[in-house]
């Protein structure tokens, strides 16, 4: 990988875990998965406990743009009205990456892909990559496309997308991003590493713009690059 300017770390604190489930693959429209759907009321979902911001990171940027990016990892996207205007897409069970945050409670790792509004549009280019979601179902079963109750684990992204919400930063030049959140503490050429206890934000550049962007919530604490799975230096998690 080549060197690059450094994203902006504040060091979050990380959830604990869950079973896995295994893998299988479905189309998921608007019709259920499943036919059983869990209810919001009966899910408590763990909150995060308070931590300090590191030093390093409160040094970094001034006290506005690190509240934009504070509020960011905090909150960065409406999941549930974000796949409803996709209009379904395909899924699957999946293994945790050992670097997914952990939730200790009874579900399900889940992948959406291909999402079909995506798929239908002719400016999308390899519509099944544009963007891929990783969640957390809660519960023994797998409820219905638009109202089961899960927590987001990643998003990636390589489109334009205003339903991304503060997630739109495919094509934001690098200038963009240091007057919005920063400059990344944690950077190299290409790479832009911002951390918020241990939730992650990877911004990619290619000819001086975002060209995607990976949010996780993880069990990281990251201090430089090297701390970085490899994997997770490229869109499609395939090492050269």
């Amino acid at each position: 990988m080549q060197s690059s300017p450094v994203l902006f770390s504040i060091l979050l604190l990380s959830y604990g875990c869950a079973p896995v489930s295994s893998d299988r693959e479905a189309s998921t429209d608007t019709a259920s998965v499943k036919a059983d759907s869990i209810s919001q009321q009966e899910i408590e979902v763990a909150k995060p406990e308070e931590s300090t911001p590191s030093e390093l990171s409160v040094d970094s940027v001034s006290g506005t743009m690190k509240q934009a990016l504070i509020d960011l990892f905090q909150d960065p996207l409406d999941l549930r009205t974000y796949k409803i205007n996709k209009r379904g897409s395909n899924s699957s069970s999946i293994i945790r990456r050992p670097y997914f945050r952990y939730i200790d409670t009874v579900g399900h790792y889940f992948h959406y892909f291909w999402f079909h509004s995506y798929r239908r549009d002719a400016s999308i280019t390899n519509s099944h990559e544009a963007v891929k979601v990783n969640t957390f179902i809660y519960g023994e079963t797998i409820g219905r496309y638009e109202d089961v109750v899960e927590e987001l684990i990643s998003i990636k992204g390589r489109v334009k997308d205003p339903d991304l919400g503060k997630l739109n930063v495919v094509g934001l030049s690098r200038q963009d991003i240091h007057n919005q959140v920063g400059q990344a503490a944690i950077r190299d050429q290409d790479l832009y590493v911002y951390q918020y206890m241990t939730d992650i934000l990877i911004l990619h550049f290619e000819n001086d713009q975002v060209d995607w962007f990976n949010f996780l919530r993880t069990n990281l604490e990251l201090t430089s690059l090297e701390d970085l799975p490899d994997e997770l230096m490229y869109y499609n998690e395939r090492v050269p």
